[in-house]
C-alpha cells in the first residue's frame, strides 16, 4: 500500500476512533468469522446432497465426507473427505481407519496394483507415490477452485465458501463426482470388500 494510498484511508476510512476500534474488533474476529462461513457452507452441501451412487454424503468436525453406501463401518469405512487443515488450506483426500481395514495391504494394492491407475490419475499421481504403506491417509488433492475468473487462495476461500456458496458447491459436486466415477467406484467397492478385516 503506497504512501498516498496510506493517506487516504487513514483520513477518510478510520477518521474516528470509533471506526478504528470497529475494525481492529473485526480483525480480532476474522477466525470466528471465517469458521461461521465454513459451516454455513456444510450446511448448504449436506442440504443439497452431492447424490453419488453407491455414496453417502455426511460431515465430520471439519469435514464432509463420501463414505460407501455397501459399508457398515460408518465413519471408520473406506472415504473421499474434504477436509479443513487451517489457514485456509483445503483438501481431497482418500481415507481409510487402520482399526478396520488390513491398511498396509489397502495401500499396496492402490499405489501398486495398475488396475486401480485410474484413481491415481484423478489425483493427478502421475510420478513417485508415497511409499508409506501404514497410512490412514492415503492420497490427497489440494482442490483448484475459481470464480469469474479470479483465483480462489487461502486467503479468499472462506469468504466465497460462506458468500458464493453455491458456486462452490458446484465446483467440490464436479471434482467429487470426477474422483468417485462410476469406474472408480467399482474398484473402490472391490477395494473394501478385500482388505476389511473380517470380525
Amino acid at each position: 500500500m503506497g504512501n498516498e494510498l496510506l493517506n487516504r484511508t487513514s483520513k477518510e476510512v478510520f477518521n474516528s476512533i470509533e471506526k478504528w476500534n470497529a475494525f481492529l474488533e473485526l480483525i480480532s474476529k476474522k477466525e470466528e468469522l471465517e469458521l461461521f462461513w465454513y459451516q454455513n457452507f456444510k450446511r448448504f452441501v449436506l442440504e443439497n446432497k452431492i447424490k453419488i451412487p453407491g455414496w453417502i454424503c455426511s460431515s465430520n468436525g471439519n469435514h464432509l465426507f463420501w463414505q460407501l453406501e455397501s459399508s457398515d463401518l460408518q465413519e471408520k469405512s473406506l472415504s473421499i473427505w474434504f477436509e479443513s487443515k487451517g489457514k485456509g488450506e483445503f483438501e481431497i483426500v482418500m481415507w481409510a481407519s487402520k482399526e478396520a481395514y488390513h491398511i498396509e495391504e489397502l495401500n499396496k494394492e492402490l499405489k501398486v496394483n495398475n488396475s486401480y491407475i485410474s484413481i491415481k490419475e484423478v489425483f493427478k499421481l502421475n510420478g513417485e507415490i508415497d511409499p508409506n504403506y501404514h497410512n490412514e491417509y492415503i492420497f490427497s488433492i489440494k482442490p483448484d477452485f475459481c470464480f469469474e475468473n479470479r483465483e480462489v487462495n487461502n486467503s479468499n476461500i472462506y469468504w466465497y465458501l460462506g458468500n458464493k456458496s453455491k458456486e462452490m458447491y458446484d465446483q467440490l459436486n464436479d471434482l467429487i463426482k470426477n474422483i468417485l466415477n462410476t469406474q472408480n467406484t467399482t474398484l473402490l467397492e472391490h477395494l473394501h470388500k478385500s482388505c476389511i478385516k473380517k470380525t
